[in-house]
């Protein structure tokens, strides 16, 4: 129950800060409609710019509170007490589940060169709604783990984090490398699936 719980707190508190890459849920629309056009000009990367411009700042600072003092609910709740260690090593994989959803999702949103219509992988673009993120991976037979930590990335942001919260991860700085690494190898795949696509681009102006 108390995992539960805890891995609940994540998750919610997930999608609040992830609101700081607000503009990978608008990707795909922006690419549709030919409105890239303005951060074409600038003299920055512009997945960076079309991602963090419509950033909620507010929203990310009231998400972390909430963390903080749902964590501290938490440990009186269920006569917790964290380690230093374990609570450092939970808030970086936290941080990092929620940058490698945002590239995820900014992936996604490059199918929007090619298809006009993105259809079902609006799905996966708003993955928050399907609120995956509230349920243990133990729950889920081994294919669906997989898409929970692939396709569909949610255990990122709530059952790791959780886990390394309540000391379940041996190794944890092996596992924060691997985390790393995975984060690596999106932001590449999103390198190379953006250069393929930006190619096929057409502003709203022809």
């Amino acid at each position: 129950m108390a995992g539960l719980i805890l891995i609940g707190i994540f998750g919610n508190a997930s999608w609040a800060i992830g609101e700081l890459f607000a503009g990978a849920w608008e990707l795909s629309a922006k690419i549709t409609e030919g409105r890239m056009d303005k951060y074409m000009c600038r003299p920055v990367n512009t997945v960076f710019s079309l991602v963090l411009e419509d950033m909620q700042v507010e929203e990310m600072i009231k998400g972390m509170l909430s963390l903080v003092i749902l964590l501290i609910w938490y440990e009186i709740k269920f006569h917790v007490s964290a380690g230093i260690v374990d609570i450092l090593f939970s808030f970086i994989s936290f941080l990092l589940g929620i940058v490698i959803v945002a590239v995820t999702r900014s992936i996604y949103s490059c199918s929007a060169f090619w298809f006009e219509n993105t259809g079902g992988l609006n799905y996966l673009i708003h993955m928050e709604d399907l609120e995956l993120e509230r349920y243990p991976l133990d729950i889920f037979n081994k294919a669906t783990k997989v898409v929970l930590i692939s396709i569909i990335p949610v255990g990122f942001v709530s059952c790791f984090p959780a886990m390394f919260y309540m000391n379940m991860i041996d190794n944890g700085l092996l596992y924060l490398l691997l985390e790393i690494a995975i984060l690596g190898l999106l932001v590449l795949v999103l390198h190379l699936v953006w250069g393929k696509g930006i190619k096929k681009y057409e502003s709203a102006g022809g």
